[in-house]
């Protein structure tokens, strides 16, 4: 007897049909998966499935590798049964527990600044145990949903933003951190002798446009510019603060101390030899010059000057053309505090009369030239010839007077 007949007696034998068996699932690995992992899923009859789901949420794809082995991805998934569908029917089996995973769909604002709340929307978030902001930790979590949850900027960074869990998360780029301004400032010179004219330079940072700048000088003076320029007229050690806020608000505030010295000034006569002394106990000396106070170049041993590399440095036969002229020493590589401002002055004795051309009548015992201070405290002085000087102060009660025709240049 052929197949065919003993296949024909089988269906008489059974009513002339044959009922397809349901699957049934007999075990899964792992137990435990989140999102995207594959389970395999093992058990009877599988050929011809049509759906498979965790929980009761259809798997993302399935493969169903033979008739009892069926590979699926996990979807959107829940805890409980994995079942496997066919179209005899469906088997299932209880014990899977689906490890939710926080993904982040969006968040807002795209921007904050320290204790700023940023709302995150997406899928499980009632699931997030850390939000960062690019790679800092926020400082508070909010669940205000499955879909929602707010977080606290910290000290954060710009970059990505991520929501996670022990078993994942997902993250986000396009933050950016408004960092708090921080308030700073350089002054030059660094070493000043009264009067000073000082420049303030703004070295602040800020994620935000600075609004205001506000200079306390110590002296009780203000500016509200950015790069002020401030004279002290007064020696002394003065505070400088800087207070910057910035358009939302944010502040900050720095202090220097910035110390103006003295300066000594040496009133010599034309020709007058002078002795300037520094502080002792260096090891290496070098007397420098300026005309400015504030560019100096080194002295050299000449017929005006000796001792440039020791602590004295004498001045012999000095010119009336050197006025003006400040000395300072270094010691070691550092400033000295002395800074010695040349002057030449003459001053009216009338000696020999009211002559103004008469050198006896003038306390260096020359006439004066156009480079030197002329003073007149008292007396009467007569000038009958043209006359220069660099500076002319007469004292109340003193007369002075110009013979017609003679003229007197004052160069300063």
């Amino acid at each position: 007897m052929n197949r065919y007949c003993i296949l024909l007696i089988l269906l008489f034998s059974l009513g002339g049909r044959i009922t397809a068996q349901s699957p049934a699932v007999s075990g899964f690995t792992p137990v435990l998966a989140t999102a995207g992992a594959i389970v395999t899923i093992n058990g009877t009859n599988f050929t011809g499935a049509t759906a498979v789901s965790f929980g009761g949420t259809p798997a993302a794809s399935y493969t169903v590798v033979s008739n009892t082995s069926i590979q699926a991805v996990i979807g959107n998934g829940s805890s409980g049964f994995v079942a496997v569908t066919t179209p005899a029917g469906s088997g299932s089996q209880f014990g899977f527990t689906f490890l939710a995973t926080p993904g982040i769909t969006s968040f807002s604002p795209a921007s904050g600044k320290q204790g700023d709340t940023i709302t995150l929307t997406g899928t499980y978030m009632n699931s997030v145990s850390s939000v960062k902001f690019g790679g800092v930790e926020a400082s508070n979590i909010f669940i205000i949903s499955t879909t929602e949850i707010r977080a606290i900027v910290s000290f954060g960074a710009s970059g990505t933003v991520s929501a996670t869990n022990n078993f994942g998360g997902s993250s986000l780029p396009g933050f950016t951190f408004l960092a708090p301004p921080a308030a700073n400032f350089s002054f030059t010179p660094n070493q000043a002798w009264a009067p000073a004219i000082i420049q303030f330079i703004d070295l602040s940072s800020s994620s935000q446009p600075i609004a205001s700048w506000l200079w306390n000088f110590g002296d009780g003076s203000q500016a509200s510019l950015a790069n002020p320029i401030h004279l002290y007229t007064v020696p002394g050690v003065y505070f400088v603060s800087l207070t910057i806020t910035t358009a939302s608000g944010a502040s900050d505030q720095v202090s220097r101390i910035i110390r103006i010295l003295p300066r000594t000034e040496i009133i010599l006569c034309p020709g007058e030899s002078r002795l300037l002394t520094t502080g002792s106990g260096g090891t290496n000396y070098q007397w420098q010059v300026s005309t400015d106070s504030v560019n100096f170049s080194p002295l050299s041993n000449t017929a005006n000057y000796s001792g440039v590399n020791s602590n004295s440095l004498l001045l012999t036969n000095t010119p009336s053309s050197f006025y003006g002229l400040v000395y300072r020493c270094i010691i070691d590589g550092n400033i000295s505090d002395e800074l010695y401002y040349l002057k030449i002055q003459n001053t009216w004795t009338g000696n020999a009369g009211t002559a103004w051309e008469n050198p006896a009548n003038w306390s260096c015992g020359l006439m004066p030239d156009g480079n030197t201070d002329v003073v007149i405290n008292s007396g009467t002085v007569v000038l009958s010839s043209n006359g220069i000087c660099r500076s002319l102060t007469v004292a109340p009660g003193a007369s002075f007077t110009i013979v017609p025709g003679n003229v007197l240049t004052i160069t300063h």
